[in-house]
């Protein structure tokens, strides 16, 4: 580890915030510790030659231009004399500014994914280019300064990966489930030509829901989890005043049971922000204050449909509800790093231009974005692969990967989609563990990369596994 100490003179004051975020990433990922320059062994000023500034940053509400390509990088700011401001380029992909200038939504109010970074630019999300930057970053400095990179993981000598289950769907009635067997028949026969899916969605998954026996199949999911070595996350929505939101009730005896049942191997429990959870303020601290009355512990979420518009909104509302994590950066349609970095990291709030004490983790696997992606791109599976593959190259670990409940019971989607989620999971490569556990390893390095956030706006860390209280 290199104590490196970072001096931003007052004639880059206004950025200095967002460039020692920047720097802080590129602590974290290295194992570096930001001290000040009296216990350095190493001082770094930008706008020297070795760390080259731009003479100004674009305003925020101006989205970034399109990239040029630098040594295979792509580059949204000018070059200096002495070459890229990498902590300008570092800090465009881990702000996720770009996004928050984005005006126009998507049909479900998101981000459209081809207005992102890399997809707008056509580079391959599967690659984390503000990870490689980093990277970039580490050998200018390694070359110039000899400063080694010492990174080590967050699980002690295996990278995490967090596995994490949105749960959508519950059986509430005959009819109700009745009207999703028949909407996912008709979407393997027509999407991926699966017609004998589609014959045992209504044939054998009808009988097994007259039966009673989709009741339990969340638990049976949790159960095979644990016996295979895996601690997951399982996010509830709790609200359904939206068609698209899930219909079951997040509340009673029966629903603790359920969630005892499941937090007794091993699992955790988190909030699945619902599909207005952030048309108002308030609303999802309402949705964590209802499921907290179930478990008292609880500490992240995910958006429903990853449905939110930009950090900035989602931040405050996060914030407001006591989060301490976040899983909601992923491509809905893609496989890939939405933000180009491959390891969680704090959120930057743009709005007041600090360190947000909300830890995102990335989610750049999801299987139905990895059932869009098959139908036009025959490498799915490799995409896959390569995401893992690039987790363990350029990060700590500590990404998501996310499959629904249906999913996993071999309903929602074709079955190779939900062999997929086991076969991912290779326990002699990676430790498979709960979000929760992600963000305390991740946090306990924060403050000596210079990412800590005022520790008064962050909830205590929570016990594992999840207490589930009485009901």
């Amino acid at each position: 580890m290199s104590r490196v100490a970072l001096v931003v003179p007052d004639e880059y004051a206004t950025v200095a915030p967002r460039v020692r975020f920047a720097a802080g990433i590129w602590a974290l990922a290295h194992g570096h510790e930001i001290v000040a320059p009296t216990g350095a062994d190493h001082v770094l000023t930008y706008g020297s030659p070795l760390l080259p500034a731009t003479p100004r940053w674009r305003p925020l509400a101006v989205p970034a231009p399109q990239p040029t390509m630098w040594d295979g990088l792509p580059l949204h700011h000018p070059q200096t004399a002495h070459g890229p401001d990498l902590l300008a380029e570092i800090f465009e992909w881990a702000s996720s500014a770009h996004e928050a200038a984005t005006e126009r939504g998507d049909d479900v109010g998101r981000v459209p994914s081809a207005d992102t970074l890399a997809v707008r630019a056509a580079l391959s999300p599967v690659v984390p280019w503000g990870s490689r930057l980093v990277d970039a970053l580490q050998r200018q400095l390694a070359d110039a300064l000899g400063i080694v990179s010492a990174p080590s993981t967050l699980g002690g000598g295996r990278r995490l990966i967090g596995a994490s289950h949105d749960v959508d769907f519950l059986p509430t009635s005959r009819r109700d489930t009745a009207r999703r067997l028949a909407v996912w028949a008709a979407a393997a026969t027509t999407r991926f030509r699966a017609p004998g899916h589609a014959a045992r969605l209504l044939t054998a998954g009808a009988a097994r829901a007259a039966s009673g026996r989709l009741d339990r199949g969340i638990e049976r999911v949790a159960r095979r989890e644990h016996d295979r070595g895996i601690r997951a996350t399982y996010t509830w929505l709790v609200r359904d005043e939206h068609p698209r939101d899930a219909r079951y009730v997040a509340a009673g005896p029966a629903f603790t049971g359920r969630l005892n049942r499941i937090a007794a191997f091993g699992h955790e429990h988190a909030v699945h922000g619902s599909y207005t959870s952030l048309e108002a303020r308030g609303r999802l601290a309402e949705e964590y204050d209802r499921l907290r009355s179930t478990v008292p512990d609880l500490c992240g979420s995910r958006q429903h449909w990853l449905r939110y518009g930009s950090t900035t909104e989602l931040i405050g509302a996060l914030e407001d509800a006591g989060a301490r994590y976040d899983a909601s950066a992923g491509f809905s349609d893609r496989i890939g790093f939405r933000t180009g970095i491959a390891h969680p990291h704090p959120l930057y709030d743009l709005d007041r231009d600090t360190v947000s004490p909300v830890i995102e983790i990335p989610t750049p696997i999801m299987d139905v974005a990895v059932a869009d992606r098959s139908t036009t791109c025959p490498a799915w599976r490799e995409e896959c692969e390569a995401v893992l593959d690039a987790v363990d190259e350029h990060g700590l670990g500590g990404v998501s990967v996310l499959w629904h409940d249906p999913v996993l019971q071999g309903f929602q989607l074709p079955r190779r989609f939900a062999d997929l989620y086991w076969e991912l999971h290779d326990p002699d490569r990676h430790d498979w563990v709960t979000l929760a556990e992600i963000e305390t390893a991740v946090r306990g390095r924060l403050a000596a990369c210079g990412l800590a956030a005022d520790t008064e706006r962050v909830t205590p860390p929570p016990t594992h596994p999840s207490p589930v209280a009485a009901g």
